[in-house]
């Protein structure tokens, strides 16, 4: 293997290698010298013509020096495997720096699409929101509400309807499910793609691989009004197939905030969710059972 010369140059560790080869050849040839030197001056030096002088020679030479050259390779390959074991180790650690740059590289660029469409999805909502019309009363003497004021209009709706439903005696549950049952023939129109977008939103953030999950849910709610709140808390219970989003309203607790005098009972009405929609965890609950009572 051809060693590069610039690399030879500007390398530390394949300096010091080479300098200690130096000194290893400049070793072995200072004790072959000294070998000859013992012999010529043991045995009367000088040239011979006697091949047996000469294998004598060659004998004395080869026992001396063959053990001292083998012990010789013996340290350099050692240092070969030592300066090739360390360049393997660097090698190593900088595949690793590199391998986790790129994994690292890999999630910024994954929270970065993920944050690019979800405040897409926030600006759509936003538009359907605005773009929200719902008139009220006759042609000519009615009144048309835009953006969210059809969710303040619909709310104080709802809660005429669900407290006369009430004072004819039906249950909270039943009135709940009554009341919801005539927004839907009535707000149809108004709401429909309203709450597709808005449901879209909460699985594209639960099933994201997202680190703060909890910091996304609350920047979604920080865009809905109390009214928006409060409707979307009793569309997820009557709407059987919005059971998976009402999971996903208790599993981030997204109704922490709300004011339950707000709803159309505050008693009855937050026992429809878990209490970790409201914040409240299963240890804090248990406690406050035990010293209930106690």
């Amino acid at each position: 293997m051809e060693i590069d010369s610039n690399q030879i140059d500007t390398s530390p560790k394949w300096r010091s290698l080479i300098r200690d080869f130096k000194r290893l050849i400049a070793v072995s040839l200072i004790i072959a010298i000294c070998a000859g030197a013992m012999y010529a001056s043991t045995f009367n030096g000088g040239l011979s013509n006697d091949s047996g002088v000469w294998g004598a020679f060659g004998d004395f030479m080869g026992g001396v020096l063959n053990p001292i050259f083998a012990f010789m390779g013996l340290i350099a390959l050692l240092l070969t495997i030592s300066m090739q074991s360390e360049e393997l180790n660097n090698s190593t650690k900088e595949l690793r720096n590199s391998a986790e740059a790129l994994m690292e590289q890999s999630k910024s660029l994954e929270r970065q699409n993920f944050e690019n469409t979800f405040f897409q999805l926030i600006s759509l909502h936003n538009e359907i929101v605005s773009g929200m019309k719902k008139r009220t009363g006759s042609r000519r003497n009615g009144i048309e509400l835009e953006g969210r004021f059809c969710f303040t209009y619909f709310y104080g709706w709802m809660k005429e309807w669900y407290d006369e439903l009430y004072l004819e005696n039906f249950d909270h549950l039943t009135a709940s499910e009554h009341t919801y049952q005539k927004f839907l023939e009535e707000g149809v129109n108004t709401f429909g793609h309203y709450f597709k977008n808005l449901y879209e939103i909460f699985r594209f953030i639960d099933e994201s691989k997202a680190d703060d999950k909890e910091q996304y849910i609350r920047i979604l709610r920080a865009q809905l009004s109390l009214y928006e709140e409060v409707i979307l808390f009793y569309d997820c219970v009557h709407r059987p197939e919005n059971d998976d989003i009402k999971g996903v309203l208790e599993k981030y607790s997204f109704f922490s905030n709300l004011d339950k005098k707000s709803l159309f009972d505050d008693i009855a009405h937050p026992e429809m969710y878990k209490p970790l929609a409201f914040g409240v965890r299963a240890e804090t609950l248990d406690k406050t059972l035990v010293e209930e009572t106690t």
